[in-house]
């Protein structure tokens, strides 16, 4: 599929028709046909049309479409050996916040600026997934309740990054997305019965926990 086929395909699953994305990115309309047909000479250059592709794309919601997995691999490349492991792929895109430690406290900084063009897909493409019932859009929505938006769009950016690293290593390689359920699924209940006491104690409550058959 194509670039322009990819962004009107994205279009009509978001129910948009041309004259409303017109309206949201301020591009005429005989620009947006042209694009969806992969005409770009009424663009004006390279420069117009990556930004009318990207204003399109961050309006329908095309996700990792075409448009993103490009903006990725012209970034990191297709050799996944020069990195060796996912963590220094993700080191090097400052997708992984600094722990700073002192004594017996640790604190996180700041993951970085990183490579603008490269942080803006993933940040988009983290966004995307955020409205999705996948792993990395639950993965997303958790963080962002606890830790604010900012850091879940960190946290589900490296999520997408590790992926793209896998599947770039190993051609055989498939993705499998866990799922939204894989976190209720998979932690035990010994931990969920914890996060819920903290929860209310943090609400000022006092909790005393009574087994099921005992309280009956």
């Amino acid at each position: 599929m194509s670039i322009g086929a990819d962004l009107a395909d994205a279009r009509r699953r978001a129910g948009l028709t041309v004259t409303q994305v017109s309206q949201r990115t301020c591009i005429r309309e005989t620009l947006i046909n042209g694009i969806e047909r992969d005409d770009y000479a009424a663009c004006g250059g390279d420069f117009y049309t990556r930004g009318h592709i990207r204003a399109i794309a961050k309006v329908v919601g095309a996700g990792c479409g075409v448009i993103a997995a490009q903006a990725i691999i012209a970034e990191i490349g297709l050799d996944m050996t020069v990195f060796g492991t996912p963590g220094p792929l993700v080191s090097w895109a400052r997708r992984c916040p600094q722990t700073h430690q002192s004594r017996t406290k640790t604190t996180t900084g700041k993951a970085g600026k990183g490579t603008p063009c490269l942080n803006a897909v993933l940040g988009e493409i983290a966004a995307s997934a955020g409205r999705t019932d996948t792993f990395p859009g639950e993965r997303y929505r958790r963080l962002a309740r606890r830790r604010g938006k900012r850091k879940a769009v960190t946290a589900a950016a490296r999520s997408v990054l590790v992926i793209i690293f896998h599947l770039l290593a190993s051609p055989q390689a498939r993705f499998h997305d866990l799922g939204p359920d894989c976190y209720d699924n998979r932690i035990s209940t010994e931990r969920k019965i914890a996060n819920h006491v903290r929860q209310l104690q943090a609400l000022g409550l006092t909790v005393t926990l009574t087994p099921a058959q005992d309280a009956a």
